[in-house]
C-alpha cells in the first residue's frame, strides 16, 4: 500500500477513535449523572408519581445496570435514615464505577 493513501486512512481512522472515546465518556457520564439525580431525588424525598422524578427514577433503575440495584443492594444499612445511606452509597458507587469505565474506554479507544 503506496504512504500517500495510509495517512488518510489513519487520519480517517484516527479521528473515528477520537469520536468512539468521547461517545463511551458520554455515556458513561449520563449514566452516572442519572445514579447521582436519582440518589439526590430519593434523599430529599421528591414525589414518585411526578413524571419527571419518575422518568430520573427510571433511567437510574437502567443505569444500575442490576449490580447497584436497590432492591438488592451491595450495602444496606440499618436504622432511622437506613433508606437514604442505603441510597447514598449503592448509587454513588454506581456512580463512581461508570465515570471509571468511562475515562478507561475513552483512553483505550482514543489515539496517542
Amino acid at each position: 500500500m503506496p504512504a500517500e493513501t495510509e495517512r488518510p486512512r489513519r487520519r480517517v481512522l484516527n479521528g473515528l477513535r477520537r469520536v468512539l472515546g468521547h461517545l463511551v465518556w458520554t455515556i458513561c457520564l449520563l449514566a452516572a449523572l442519572c445514579l447521582a439525580v436519582a440518589a439526590l431525588l430519593i434523599t430529599v424525598g421528591a414525589n414518585p408519581a411526578n413524571t419527571l422524578v419518575s422518568f430520573v427514577l427510571d433511567l437510574a433503575d437502567v443505569a444500575d445496570v442490576g449490580v447497584f440495584d436497590l432492591g438488592q443492594p451491595i450495602v444496606a444499612f440499618d436504622g432511622e435514615s437506613a433508606a437514604t445511606n442505603t441510597v447514598l452509597v449503592n448509587y454513588g458507587v454506581g456512580a463512581l464505577c461508570w465515570l471509571v469505565v468511562g475515562r478507561l474506554g475513552d483512553r483505550i479507544l482514543r489515539p496517542r
